[in-house]
């Protein structure tokens, strides 16, 4: 079966069998630019990394004023982010940079357009330019063609078994748990302090 998944339909986590379960890939890969040994930035690709920058200045200085993360939103990041996809689900894309630098980036395989794959491009490896954005990228072949498999990950967790939330008497017994113990380092920290003589 091949197009677009019926109604309803969705694709088993367990298996990942794409194809099997109606998902098709595309035919063609979204390609960008030039790799072109005398390629020079365009004054459009000039405004867009200038653009990216100001994005980038203006998000890490948001991320300076936000709060800290509380220990339930590091966890949420953990399990995601400890989630990788296996090499024959990865597309390997060979990108050029604002810096003229060459690499390669890897993406889910399902992702056929240069910007649902790559986003904006990232930090260069070759010369550290960050935001650097992307101005050539062509898909080029699966990533388990070139490499062998890495090593399992944690286990994901499964669709019949939704991650526990804790209650809410769990949660108030973890903040006593918490407020005694800043009680305990306040005190620590009060019989430490350096009194005049």
């Amino acid at each position: 079966m091949s197009g677009p998944l019926p109604p309803g339909s969705r694709v088993d986590p367990e298996t990942r069998d794409w194809e099997t379960q109606g998902m098709a890939l595309p035919r063609e890969y979204e390609s960008l630019g030039s790799f072109d040994a005398d390629w020079h930035p365009s004054s459009q690709e000039v405004k867009r990394q200038a653009e990216m920058e100001a994005i980038a200045a203006w998000a890490r200085q948001r991320a300076m004023e936000a709060p800290p993360l509380s220990e339930r939103q590091k966890d949420v990041i953990r399990r995601s982010m400890s989630e990788r996809p296996t090499p024959d689900e990865l597309m390997v894309w060979r990108v050029r940079l604002f810096c003229g630098h060459e690499t390669e980036k890897k993406a889910h395989r399902t992702h056929f357009t240069v910007q649902n794959a790559l986003y904006s491009g990232g930090r260069c490896p070759t010369c550290g330019l960050e935001p650097a954005t992307i101005v050539a990228a062509k898909a080029m072949h699966l990533a388990s063609e070139t490499e062998e498999a890495p090593p399992p990950g944690p286990p994901r967790p499964s669709p019949s078994q939704p991650v526990r939330r804790p209650t809410r008497a769990e949660l108030e017994i973890d903040v006593v748990a918490l407020r005694e113990r800043v009680a305990m380092l306040e005190r620590e920290s009060r019989e430490t302090e350096v009194r005049p003589e």
